[in-house]
Formats: C-alpha cells, sequence, structure tokens
C-alpha cells in the first residue's frame, strides 16, 4: 500500500509481511530510531515507514512509491528482497549489480532534473540508485535489503537464503548448543504435513519455540535484536551482505 498524504515519510522500507518489519523495527530500534504510532523516527527525526505488502514487494511497488515521491519529497524507498538461492555462499555485491537494470527502470518516464536519464542515476559506490526528481530540492535514493547469510553451510541452518537463514545463522553463531536439537527434532519428522511451512520456516519456529516461545512468532524477529549475544553476529552477517549499510542509512 502506498503511504498517504498526511504520513510525508523521509524513507519508506517495502516488506513481504510482519516478519520483515518485526526484524527492521528491532533493527531500527538498535540504530538509535524512536518507534511512534505511526512508524519510526530517525536519529535525525525523520519518520521511517515499514509498509507490509502482504506479498513479495516488486518493482512495480517500488516504481508506485517513486512517484509518489514527485510530491511527497522521499529520502530513500528500500525494497526488501529473499535472495532464495540454495547456495550457502553468495557474492551480494554481484547480486545487487544484477538488479541495476530492474532497479533503473523503476524511474522510465519519470521527469528527472536536466533531462537525466535513468541510466546515469546508478550509484556505484552504493550499489543503488538515486533519482534527482525535477523541482523537488533533495534526491530519492532506491536500494535492495538482500536477505541471507553467506556463509558455511551448518547443522540448523536452513540452505534457503532468506531472512530466516539469516537469523537462524546469527543465532547458531550465539548459541552453538541449540543447533543440534534443532536439526535432530526436524529430521525425526517422520513425514512433514503436507501444509506444514517451508523448511527455512520451520528452522527459524523451530528456535523460536524452543528458546522464545514467550515472544511469539512475530517477536522472536525483534528479540533476535535485544539478545546481545545474538545481535552481534546479526549485525555482522548484514554488513557482509551490505544490507546493513542500507539500515544505517535509514536510520541516520
Amino acid at each position: 500500500m502506498s503511504v498517504g498524504i498526511g504520513a510525508s515519510p523521509k524513507c519508506i522500507v517495502l516488506c513481504e509481511g510482519i516478519h520483515d518489519t518485526a526484524f527492521w523495527g528491532g533493527a531500527l530500534h538498535r540504530l538509535g530510531c524512536r518507534k511512534t504510532r505511526q512508524g519510526y523516527v530517525s536519529q535525525s527525526g525523520a519518520s521511517i515507514a515499514l509498509l507490509e505488502e502482504g506479498r513479495k514487494p516488486s518493482w512495480d511497488d517500488v516504481r508506485r512509491e517513486l512517484i509518489g515521491a514527485q510530491t511527497q519529497a522521499v529520502r530513500e524507498i528500500v525494497i526488501c528482497v529473499d535472495l532464495d538461492s540454495n547456495d550457502a555462499r553468495l557474492d551480494f555485491g554481484q547480486a545487487r549489480k544484477q538488479r541495476k537494470q530492474s532497479l533503473l527502470t523503476v524511474a522510465r518516464d519519470l521527469p528527472l532534473r536536466d533531462g537525466q536519464s535513468p541510466d546515469a542515476c546508478w550509484d556505484a559506490s552504493t550499489l543503488s540508485a538515486v533519482f534527482p526528481l525535477d523541482a523537488l530540492p533533495s534526491p530519492t535514493r532506491v536500494s535492495v535489503a538482500l536477505w541471507g547469510a553467506d556463509c558455511p553451510q551448518a547443522e540448523g541452518v536452513p540452505r534457503k537464503q532468506t531472512l530466516e537463514r539469516l537469523v537462524c545463522a546469527a543465532m547458531v553463531a550465539a548459541y552453538p548448543g541449540t543447533a543440534g536439537p534443532v536439526e535432530n527434532w526436524l529430521k525425526a519428522r517422520t513425514e512433514p504435513p503436507a501444509l506444514s511451512k517451508q523448511e527455512h520456516k520451520a528452522f527459524v519456529a523451530s528456535y523460536m519455540a524452543g528458546w522464545f516461545a514467550e515472544r511469539d512468532y512475530k517477536g522472536f524477529f525483534q528479540a533476535v535484536w535485544d539478545d546481545e549475544q545474538i545481535a552481534g553476529p546479526l549485525s555482522r552477517l548484514l554488513h557482509d551482505s551490505g544490507t546493513w549499510a542500507v539500515m544505517e542509512r535509514v536510520a541516520a
């Protein structure tokens, strides 16, 4: 959904659902942002909107918000993307470069200052795009938050590159003793129910049920930021993927 006229956010983060928004909320709190009824407020006082699309966000969703930014100044639009690869080791920089053309295309036909082409708006230093929308004093940056973890495949960590793999990898790094019980329990299922969640969700739900049951499934994605032993490896994995830099820009 797009943000209403009265909200005037300075940053917009497009999320698939409540788990992404909970995870972002925990990260923003850690980065010094303040929670309000409308969302979050950055360190500099700018508002941050975490939008739940109810499905995987698309480039059309990014374009919708960029069109809205022509009349409401937006500092940054972020799209959250699960890589969904089964490769344990990934080049996140290359994954961002592979999305370059899709990212630049969201500004097609939009009036840019001095007739600038969208192709000239790529910022190689941050692997994002900076669009100087006509008649606005400051540009709008569009960037990608990639979910996944570049680490050797390990016990207790799902293989599929998603937000769930990222969180489980940090959990195992912080508390190695949790990996075996989760792995063994999942392997001991004689036959997972036909309507069971996908495996990466089964892993993260197992950690939640075993060690954070009082926080429920959504709360688990915030609880990982409240535990210093988990938050440390979590922020390091995000730094390695380039997504921590995106979060720091939003929070600034």
